[in-house]
């Protein structure tokens, strides 16, 4: 089996499959509209939403909104309101007064994409992004990767603490396995797929690839592990990541062997990488 054909697989089979997700939490804004912004945090299936806007005289207001947030149609809704007669800073307590201000629906297209309807309109909204340099770097620090192949469950942990670039100039985040240097990982996120793709080659010759969509905390996906020489089945199984620590949390000498590089293997990787990206149907 190769890996170019193992990736190409698990890629095209994320396709077939809709997953649910919860929005990324945080701050978000229309890149076009700056000046106001928009906090969204969701527990369970409850999301709560501050607004940060103006009123008709141009001066500082802030909504807030709750209620329930819809998986199966990815929409919220919720009744907004604004309040006053609260605390100052350095003053004594004194508890605001609530005023309802209309009813807001917010209808999320993907994880970090969506569009708020407020009274009088409606505008385009997304994650604010300021941690990372790129969507791709959102892979940069230690992950843990999983599957569920009907019950049985793998997991991988990788740290991911540098960069490589490939012999046509793409750049790949690079690791190897937590306290296992023989494997080697690549990963690579891909706009127009929205997708991000991680390929690791244990020291044995196994291939573990993973095709995901999700935030700098969490991803779902599919995946697949198959033996050295081994052609893939087509069957991909559920997958899942989870960030255990960013990489301003890794100790010197972890993210210092993240950082190394078996040059000849990652070659391979990436030329099959990118290979099978480039074959894969966007969603």
């Amino acid at each position: 089996m190769t890996i170019r054909n193992f990736v190409a697989a698990c890629l095209l089979m994320v396709f077939q499959h809709a997953f649910a997700f919860s929005p990324t939490t945080g701050l978000w804004w229309n890149p076009n509209e700056g000046g106001r912004g928009y906090e969204i945090d969701v527990q369970n299936d409850t999301m709560t939403v501050t607004v940060y806007a103006y009123d008709r005289a141009a001066q500082p207001l802030w909504y807030l909104a709750s209620g329930i947030y819809d998986d199966s149609n990815h929409t919220f809704t919720g009744d907004m309101y604004t309040y006053s007669g609260g605390q100052c800073f350095g003053c004594a307590f004194s508890g605001a007064t609530a005023s309802r201000a209309g009813t807001i629906r917010i209808v999320f297209s993907d994880w970090d994409k969506a569009t708020l309807y407020f009274p009088g309109g409606s505008t385009p909204i997304e994650h604010f992004q300021y941690g990372f340099a790129s969507k791709q770097d959102f892979l940069l620090g230690e992950w843990s990767f999983s599957t569920d192949t009907y019950g049985l469950g793998t997991a991988q942990w990788i740290v991911f603490g540098g960069h490589y670039t490939g012999s046509d100039g793409t750049v790949y985040v690079s690791g190897t396995g937590d306290g296992d240097a023989h494997t080697i990982a690549l990963g690579q996120y891909s706009d127009s797929l929205g997708l991000f793709v991680v390929v690791a080659i244990d020291a044995a010759g196994y291939s573990h690839s993973y095709a995901l969509q999700g935030d700098d905390r969490r991803m779902l996906g599919e995946g697949e592990l198959e033996p050295p020489n081994v052609s893939p089945t087509g069957n991909g199984v559920p997958a899942a990541a989870s960030r255990l620590l960013y990489l301003s949390e890794l100790s010197s000498a972890k993210a210092a062997v993240a950082a190394d590089r078996d040059l000849g293997r990652l070659e391979a990787a990436e030329r099959l990488v990118a290979r099978a990206l480039a074959s894969a149907v966007p969603r």
